[in-house]
């Protein structure tokens, strides 16, 4: 066996052979995390020097969009990965005619395999784009105002699209959205947490397709985004919709479904999408900016009368001109996203400002890339949330989206978890726990650890033991069932914890088992919570050693993240944070985005402590838990915190 480095970061796992492709892991990592991947995504060599430099030597951008296997590799392909149970996996795997032998009880290292199928398909659009002469585009990216154009709207159709609004009834911000989409050709829709992004772009799509209908017009509307999910969600809500207001029918398709369940959605492969825009003057159609490239393969095509690029804040500029190139030369742009929440995932560091060229943010997302540019004429922000209960929206307003964004009404205002059994024996559980104070600050002292805090995973088990046996779901008003689909109904809808470690997210993992809850548990990093919500929400840091904060500042310092796992919860949110954490080393500070980070993290920190209810708990010899607690309610019409 050799020793590497990479064992120790968890960049790749030791296993040993036990015959039949099932291994084993040995000394699991706990910086690592196993998730089932796509097809040929991994590589298996032998733990031995040669083995290691035979994976060392294989050209991984050479084959990063081939399938099949080359000659003379002295390796495996991981064609999919299979997680018996913690400690056991099957591999499915592709060898060559060099491929070594596999012998039972012999040690192999699994490594992640670079594997990129899209970039090179993206380039070569991208410069079908430049060569044919796309302007337009270019002068897009480095002004969208220039984009900006007044549509002519006939009386008779603003007199109709009015009593649309009247139907459906829009809110306030939407309305006013609303109105802006229709009569100009680009419009940002800026979406804070809980403030039914998804509701508004399908009912603006329906609107608009009853308008185009009534005067016999053609309308023919992409929805695309940077996940399936999202599209497949938007979609969906087009087809509920349209069946509560009455809309006329309008077809709804998604070319190649992955995973919506509602056979209104119609499935349309690659290969028929072209003919069926073709034929239908009045269409809705969901699709990523990949397919675009199988389905639209001249590049001249402008179908589009609208795009819609949902979740614009996680796609990067390059993707988006697969579908902007599409869009017909008067046809309206609408881009949907929060700058504020998780953003594109770029490897590799980049100016935030071309000074030479003056050139747009590339490496950015698109919703980013415009919005840095925009003077106010282009944004249009949602404002009611119908989320968060007032004590959780207040902090997210005053720091980033504004004393406008409040909730929808005064029963959301209000909002609280229920509980089967309010009395606690434990009295910090009791507290921590306490319905009536909506935000807890729970902040460690005198512990120092590095990414696994087995102290703070066990409060955080035993925070969801409780809640597991007593929550009340606020859709039955029932507690929920003991039972397997109880336990799903919990995790899905009652309670996520959220945690930035691989390491803390097995520590608590392990404390739940401990705790006799069943598996599978909802405890993930902010990458897997963003678009979701639930009653309650707990978020665990764990990590309290300043040395690794300061090798993770960006990521344990980020703003956006914290913003997310702050803002999924409805009524409940419970934060454990380090005192390390609150007090960073100065050379964190040198960082512009750590620091915005920082001031949000201290700023949370200071806006509880200004209205505090606090209690400090001795856990064990030097180690405190000071608990602050924090609430607002309407009372009266009026704010009053407890």
């Amino acid at each position: 066996m050799v020793y590497l480095k990479r064992v120790v970061l968890g960049v790749c796992l030791t296993l040993k052979a036990l015959g039949n492709n099932i291994f084993e892991i040995i000394k699991p990592n706990p910086n690592h995390y196993l998730e089932l991947t796509r097809h040929n995504s991994w590589i298996l060599s032998e733990d031995s020097f040669n083995g290691d430099r035979a994976q060392m030597g294989f050209r991984d951008y050479a084959y990063k969009d081939k399938f099949y296997f080359p000659k003379n590799a002295k390796i495996h392909y991981v064609k999919k990965l299979t997680q018996i149970d913690e400690s056991k996996l099957i591999l499915d795997l592709t060898s060559g005619s060099s491929s070594p032998d596999l012998y039972k009880e012999k040690q192999y290292l699994l490594h992640k395999r670079f594997f990129d199928y899209n970039s090179n398909r993206v380039i070569k659009r991208i410069i079908d784009i430049d060569t044919n002469d796309k302007a337009d585009l270019v002068n897009l990216l480095n002004n969208p105002l220039n984009k900006l154009q007044t549509l002519s709207i006939l009386k008779e159709e603003l007199d109709y699209i009015n009593n649309l609004i009247d139907k459906v009834n829009f809110t306030d911000s939407q309305k006013k959205a609303f109105i802006h989409l229709l009569k100009n050709t680009l419009t940002l829709i800026w979406g804070p947490p809980g403030t039914g992004k998804t509701h508004f772009l399908a009912l603006s799509v329906l609107c608009l397709i009853e308008l185009y209908k009534s005067t016999n017009k053609p309308f023919k509307v992409l929805i695309t985004a940077f996940t399936h999910t999202a599209i497949e969600n938007c979609l969906n809500k087009i087809v509920e919709l349209q069946e509560i207001y009455t809309f006329s029918n309008t077809p709804v398709h998604k070319i190649d479904i992955q995973k919506i369940e509602t056979p209104k959605v119609i499935n349309i492969g690659k290969e028929d999408a072209f003919s069926y825009l073709q034929r239908n003057n009045v269409c809705i159609i969901g699709e990523t900016t990949y397919a675009m490239l199988k389905v639209l393969k001249n590049t001249d095509i402008q179908p589009f009368d609208m795009v819609i690029i949902d979740e614009g804040s996680q796609m990067r500029v390059p993707e988006s001109l697969l579908v902007l190139s599409r869009l017909k030369d008067n046809g309206r742009l609408l881009i949907a996203g929060d700058d504020k929440q998780l953003p594109p995932i770029i490897k590799g560091q980049y100016p935030d400002k071309d000074e030479e060229s003056k050139g747009p943010l590339l490496h950015k997302s698109i919703f980013e890339c415009f919005s840095s540019i925009d003077d106010g004429r282009i944004t249009c922000q949602l404002l009611e949330n119908f989320r968060m209960n007032t004590t959780l929206s207040t902090y997210p307003a005053l720091k980033i989206y504004g004393e406008k964004y409040k909730p929808f009404n005064t029963e959301i205002a209000n909002r609280k978890i229920k509980v089967k059994n309010p009395n606690i024996e434990i009295e910090m559980l009791q507290d921590i726990l306490n319905p009536d104070f909506p935000l807890i600050l729970c902040i460690l002292e005198g512990l120092k650890t590095g990414i696994e805090n087995i102290v703070e995973a066990g409060l955080v088990a035993d925070i969801t033991e409780y809640l597991r046996n007593n929550l009340i779901a606020s859709s039955t008003n029932k507690p929920y069932d003991d039972t397997e689909e109880g336990d799903k109904k919990f995790w899905k809808d009652g309670l996520f914890i959220v945690s930035p470690h691989h390491a803390q997210i097995i520590a608590i993992k392990n404390e739940l088992k401990k705790r006799s809850l069943r598996e599978p548990y909802f405890v993930d990093t902010v990458d897997k919570m963003q678009g979701q919500e639930a009653e309650a929400v707990i978020i665990s840091y764990g990590l309290s050693d300043p040395e690794y904060a300061l090798l993770e500042k960006e990521f344990i310092y980020s703003l956006n993240r914290l913003n997310v796992a702050i803002t999924r919860a409805k009524a409940k949110c419970i934060v454990f944070l380090s005192k390390y954490l609150l007090s960073p080393p100065l050379q964190v500070l040198d960082n512009q985005e750590s620091l915005e980070g920082i001031s949000y993290m201290l700023g949370l920190e200071q806006f509880v402590k200004q209205h505090r209810t606090e209690k400090i708990y001795e856990l064990e010899e030097n180690v405190k838990l000071n608990v602050y607690k924090f609430s607002i309610k309407y009372q009266d019409g009026e704010k009053k915190t407890l």
